[in-house]
């Protein structure tokens, strides 16, 4: 299975759009301007190649995409504890649905996700907080 970069984000971009949590959408780029909360936004951070065996002409690269799952925290008419709760589950289901659908439909090796800490940032929307989920999509590649 080989995947490039725009395979990827294609794939993410599909699966990350079919999540109901995220009542804001999924968007693609780190300047996305978002239209509702809870949502994402997902861009490449980094790629690394592996060398699978030093005789053939196959590598393993490695596509790093960052995924932020981002909620507003001055939303008019939204109690504090909903919007909380509204964050979490949008979490628990992007988690899940990239566990659920790790080889994006076929066109990755393997991947994984690693999850970090809230944090805050200023938008054009206002302060928003947002948990960056790192996401690494393996793929075969000949050289």
């Amino acid at each position: 299975m080989a995947a490039s970069a725009s395979q990827i984000r294609s794939a993410l971009s599909t699966y990350l759009a079919a999540v109901t949590e995220l009542k804001g959408g999924a968007y693609v780029g780190r300047t996305a301007a978002f239209t509702g909360f809870p949502c994402a936004r997902f861009y490449l951070s980094a790629v690394q190649e592996e060398k699978e065996n030093e005789d053939t002409a196959q590598n393993f690269r490695v596509y790093v995409y960052s995924i932020d799952i981002i909620m507003s925290v001055q939303i008019n008419g939204l109690a504090k504890s909903s919007s909380e709760g509204e964050f979490e589950d949008a979490v628990d289901a992007v988690m899940n649905k990239l566990r659920t659908e790790w080889t994006l439909g076929g066109i990755v090796e393997s991947s994984s996700i690693e999850p970090s800490t809230v944090r805050y940032e200023e938008s054009p929307q206002g302060v928003v907080v947002y948990l960056p989920i790192t996401f690494f999509a393996k793929t075969l590649i000949s050289i």
